[in-house]
């Protein structure tokens, strides 16, 4: 007899000119049988890894997962409850690439990634050299980005070329801006075309064509002032009276009538 391994088992096989060989036989061939993986498919439990070696892998038409609603088509099928995982980098952790908090973004490492077609909230990222075209941004930080439209709040804008949209509360470094709304924005140089400005710190910028809305202000700190001096400027008096200011103090005013 010959031993044969089968599934760790062995089996005695017959070889030429055994004897009494026929209950050997069966059971080496109901092991072949039951415990080899068919053509027709079917259950077929491993009882370990399988190590295909370092040359060759598998090939098939897809690979489905053993979770329940798996998806009907593409060649990794997976439920939406499946992780692609990853190791990371300091080999302390698996970093998860699953379904996101909808159906069109899906998720690495619990954070959702940036989908163009749907509406998101992205926090803690740096955009350079963008064209931004009606979005809503919450504190971004834009270098050299074109701006046409969107509602922005919070954030900082380096070099910025600006035409329409909304700002409120941003800081602006050198802009050209055309045509845009600003709610008490920080800005430093730049060129503003006819834009709308409510409130905000100024220096160093040219504003043509545009109206510029200030807060009333005070004797002690005045709506428009200066950079090294910010006690001292203009501000609202009373009610259609303009007052001046130094060093804090009001130093004058004059009414509509003079």
């Amino acid at each position: 007899m010959v031993p044969l391994l089968v599934n760790g088992i062995t089996y005695q096989y017959p070889e030429l000119d055994d004897e009494g060989w026929g209950n050997a036989a069966t059971n080496w061939a109901v092991a072949i049988t039951q415990g080899t993986l068919q053509k027709s498919g079917g259950l077929f439990s491993l009882i370990s890894d399988v190590d295909f070696g370092p040359s060759f892998g598998l090939k098939s038409i897809y690979f489905k997962s053993r979770s329940s609603n798996i998806a009907l088509t593409g060649i990794l099928r997976l439920s939406n409850t499946d992780t692609i995982t990853f190791r990371n980098v300091g080999n302390t952790a698996d970093l998860a690439f699953t379904t996101g908090s909808s159906d069109a973004i899906p998720s690495y490492n619990g954070i959702d990634l940036v989908n163009l077609s749907t509406t998101q909230s992205i926090s803690n990222k740096t955009i350079s050299s963008s064209t931004f075209t009606g979005n809503t941004f919450n504190s971004p930080i834009i270098n050299t980005p074109t701006v046409t439209g969107g509602t922005y709040s919070g954030g900082s804008f380096s070099t910025p070329s600006v035409s329409g949209g909304t700002f409120t509360s941003p800081t602006i470094t050198n802009p050209a801006v055309s045509t845009g709304t600003f709610s008490n924005p920080s800005v430093t140089s730049g060129t503003f075309t006819a834009p709308t400005v409510t409130g905000g710190t100024f220096s160093n910028i040219s504003i043509s064509g545009g109206t510029g809305l200030f807060s009333d202000g005070s004797a002690a700190s005045p709506s428009i002032s200066f950079i090294n001096a910010n006690t001292t400027g203009l501000y609202k008096f009373a009610s259609n009276s303009l007052g001046f200011s130094t060093n804090g103090i009001s130093a004058g005013n004059i009414t509509a009538s003079g």
